[in-house]
């Protein structure tokens, strides 16, 4: 199945490193939070390594997956068993019976399985240079298995702040089928500025101060009525787009605890993770400190008078 990724705006929280070290022109753009990492003596991760042979199969000119329960993610109810035909990584074919055999196809038999199209997450860090101030940075290798294996296909790398070539660099090697990660989108900010307006005590440092402006970028991103604005939305009208209010580092808020005592932490939770996200105005979305109501509220996208 096809995706159209959505580029024509973006509303990034950047993390604090994301500025020149020394003044303009000592660090490339894109890399300035790699710098700031390394010359604070953070150990950068290697890239991810390149797939083992025992890493999955693929790409086919032809794949056939027979006896499948579908969610297509229309909102129909499931239905099955079905067999899917890709042919060059779209799905040409939906049967209730299994096609005939063709030459040099591969065959899946996915009795007792339910496909589902690709989940897109349209948020993510690969990695953040400032958690190595807390211990060893999650390897990217660890981050993309994670993510397929919750059934994630495509990534928004917002920011890249691992550092803009490192970031391009794995979302190449993805598109060649050379490492096991979803396809990556690297995404950089705004494209009239480098950082968004803040109020003028604001500190950029403290990650408290940081969530607590996030809803005001909806605000400098594009003029309310504007071409792009409405662009921008249409186009969400037209992909049938759902868009979620919020991130769920925004829902720990209104339980910590019950977040950080979550069953799979234990067995499945990279452990310098739940150091970084102790309260810390230092560290990239641990501002659990006093985010108030006023701060933590979202604002809406007025639809109204949308020509559509």
């Amino acid at each position: 199945m096809s995706f159209k990724p959505l580029l024509l705006f973006t509303l990034v929280l950047l993390p604090p490193f994301a500025m020149a070290l020394d003044g303009p022109g000592t660090t490339a753009p894109g890399e300035e939070g790699a710098a700031l990492a390394t010359s604070m003596g953070v150990a950068l991760p290697p890239p991810a390594p390149d797939r083992g042979a025992d890493e999955g199969v693929g790409p086919f000119q032809r794949l056939v997956i027979d006896n499948a329960m579908l969610v297509d993610g229309l909102g129909a109810p499931p239905r099955g068993p079905v067999s899917l035909v890709i042919e060059q990584d779209t799905i040409r074919q939906i049967t209730s019976q299994p096609p005939a055999p063709m030459a040099e196809e591969y065959r899946l038999d996915a009795s007792g399985m339910t496909v589902l199209p690709g989940f897109v997450d349209a948020h993510v860090h690969i990695g953040n240079p400032l958690q190595g101030l807390a211990g060893p940075i999650t390897p990217p290798e660890y981050v993309f298995k994670l993510w397929l294996a919750h059934g994630i296909t495509t990534v928004r790398d917002v920011g890249s702040v691992m550092g803009l070539q490192w970031t391009v660099e794995h979302a190449r090697r993805s598109d060649k089928n050379s490492i096991v990660a979803p396809s990556i989108i690297p995404y950089a900010m705004f494209t009239d500025r480098t950082i968004q307006h803040y109020p003028a005590d604001y500190n950029y440092s403290d990650e408290q101060w940081r969530f607590g402006e996030a809803g005001n970028l909806w605000l400098q991103s594009a003029a309310t009525g504007s071409p792009t604005w409405n662009d921008t939305l249409r186009e969400l009208v037209d992909l049938d787009f759902t868009m979620v209010p919020t991130f769920t580092i925004y829902e720990v808020n209104r339980d910590v605890m019950r977040a950080r005592l979550a069953e799979w932490h234990d067995g499945y939770t990279w452990p310098v993770l739940n150091t970084f996200f102790q309260p810390n105005p230092k560290l990239h979305g641990s501002y659990h400190m006093a985010l108030a109501i006023k701060s933590s509220i979202v604002r809406r996208i007025p639809l109204a008078g949308l020509a559509v």
